[in-house]
C-alpha cells in the first residue's frame, strides 16, 4: 500500500472545501496524507481545514508576497509530499470514496509507472453529466495531438507518480490550463503510461465564478495551444502571454488563426456559464 499524497490548491475557498476533505476522510484507501496548500486566502479557509482535528490533514500557507496561484501551489506540495504517489483534489470539487483506491490499484497494474484519472461528473447549477474518457494509453495521448475535442483525461483527478509531478512540474507562465500543459508535457517525456479508470470516481463543479468565466481565460487557452504547437515543431515557445500576444500583432496570418480559434472558445464558454448560472440576466 504506497502512501498518496493527496494536494489540494486552495484560495477562498470556505465555503466548498469542507465537503471536499471530507471526501478524502471518506476513502476506502486508508494509507494518505492531505496537503492542503492556502494561497493567501482572506475568508475563512484555513480555519475551515484546522477544524478537522486531523494528524493527516496538513495545512501549510504561502509565505510569498503574493498568490501564487494553482501551479506554485501543486509544485510546493508536490515538494512537501512524503508519498510515492501524489493525487490532486480541487478544493471545490469531491472524490467518491472509493477513488483513490481504485486509482492506485490501476496504477500498479502496469508494467511501467502510470498516471491515471478516472471518469467525472460534471454539474452546473442547472445540470449534471457524466463524461466518460478513453481508458486506454493510446486513445488517452491521441487528446494531447488534436487542437479540438482534446480533453481525454481531467488533470484534477490525475494520479501520478510524485517522481513525475517533481521531474514535470506545472509552469508559472501559465494562469489556466496549467494541468493541461503539465499532462502535455508528461506525455512528451515518455516517463509513464496513461490510464483512465473507466468508473464516475470524481465530481467536477463548474462555477460561474471559475476559470473558463474569467476575461482572459480564453487567451491562455490560445496561448497553451500556441505554446504546444510551437514544441511540436521545434520552435522555442513565448515565455509570457504579452509576448504570444506581440507576435500575432506582427504576424496577420498567425492572428486570424488563432483570433479565429478563440472566438469559438469564447462563444463555447458562454452556453457552459449559462448552464452554470442559470439566473436571468447573465
Amino acid at each position: 500500500m504506497p502512501l498518496v499524497s493527496i494536494i489540494m490548491a486552495a484560495k477562498n475557498e470556505a465555503s466548498h472545501i469542507g465537503e471536499a476533505i471530507e471526501s478524502v476522510l471518506r476513502q476506502t484507501y486508508d494509507h494518505w496524507e492531505l496537503i492542503v496548500i492556502d494561497d493567501h486566502s482572506s475568508d475563512r479557509t484555513p480555519e475551515v481545514v484546522r477544524s478537522f482535528h486531523h494528524p493527516r490533514v496538513l495545512l501549510y500557507r504561502e509565505r510569498t508576497s503574493e498568490p501564487g496561484g494553482l501551479a506554485f501551489s501543486r509544485n510546493l506540495g508536490a515538494q512537501l509530499a512524503h508519498g510515492t504517489l501524489i493525487a490532486y483534489q480541487d478544493a471545490d470539487d469531491y472524490s467518491w470514496p472509493s477513488r483513490i483506491e481504485r486509482q492506485v490499484a490501476e496504477a500498479l497494474a502496469g508494467e511501467r509507472p502510470r498516471a491515471v484519472g478516472t471518469w467525472v461528473e460534471q454539474r452546473t447549477a442547472a445540470s449534471s453529466r457524466v463524461c466518460q474518457f478513453p481508458v486506454g494509453h493510446e486513445q488517452i495521448v491521441a487528446g494531447f495531438l488534436r487542437r479540438y475535442n482534446r480533453v481525454t483525461i481531467v488533470g484534477g483527478t490525475t494520479l501520478l507518480p510524485r517522481s513525475v509531478a517533481q521531474a514535470i512540474p506545472l509552469r508559472l507562465r501559465f494562469k489556466y490550463l496549467q494541468d493541461w500543459d503539465q499532462l502535455c508535457r508528461i506525455y512528451e517525456s515518455g516517463m509513464v503510461e496513461f490510464r483512465n479508470v473507466p468508473e464516475v470516481l470524481y465530481v467536477y463543479n463548474v462555477s460561474p465564478k471559475g476559470a473558463k468565466a474569467q476575461k482572459d481565460w480564453t487567451w491562455y487557452n490560445i496561448f497553451e495551444r500556441a505554446c504546444r504547437a510551437r514544441r511540436r515543431t521545434g520552435l522555442p515557445e513565448w515565455l509570457s502571454l504579452e509576448q504570444f500576444r506581440e507576435h500575432l500583432a506582427r504576424s496577420p496570418r498567425d492572428f486570424l488563426f488563432w483570433q479565429s480559434l478563440r472566438q469559438l472558445l469564447r462563444l463555447k464558454v458562454s452556453v457552459e456559464m449559462r448552464l452554470a448560472d442559470p439566473s436571468p440576466g447573465f
